[in-house]
């Protein structure tokens, strides 16, 4: 046998033991614990595998496990609502945010109006009613630079 040939059983029997530990140890782990084990395997698998062979490894393991659930035991359907709960708590992380970020623009809007010692700016950043528009453009001057048509209008 060459080289390639042994490391091809290498990676071979990497691959089977990745995907064979991956199925057992989701598989014996708490329906509420399940998701946990199921990532910590796949990121070992990665390490040990690669970019490459990682996600069919992760896949294989994704089908076994379908096959093998019972009656009253679903390894599959709670590894898919630990990623949906992931996923959504990745989303309501996103939309709080975006509702921090338009918080601090309102306030940097009346930042910015004092620095131009613009009176009328900052009158229209307390006024509720605007706070729709300068939140953000404030949030916009907080993340790139106070754009033209402000200086232009308050400046």
């Amino acid at each position: 046998m060459d080289r390639n040939q042994i490391a091809m059983i290498i990676i071979l029997g990497t691959f089977s033991l990745t995907v064979l530990f991956t199925v057992w140890l989701t598989k014996r782990a708490y329906p509420d614990k399940r998701f946990f084990w199921f990532i910590g395997c796949s990121v070992i698998t990665a390490f040990l595998l690669g970019v490459i062979q990682a996600p069919i490894s992760i896949i294989a393991s994704l089908c076994i496990l379908a096959f093998i659930k019972k009656e009253n035991d679903n390894p599959l359907s709670d590894v898919g609502s630990g990623f949906l709960i992931v996923i959504g708590s990745g989303i309501q992380l996103g939309f709080f945010a975006i509702y921090l970020l338009l918080g601090i623009g309102g306030i940097y809007w009346l930042w910015v109006a004092i620095q131009l010692k613009s009176f009328m700016m900052f009158l229209i950043g307390i006024f509720p009613l605007f706070l729709i528009v300068t939140a953000p453009v404030g949030a916009y001057s907080l993340v790139f630079d106070t754009p033209e048509w402000i200086l232009n209008w308050f400046g």
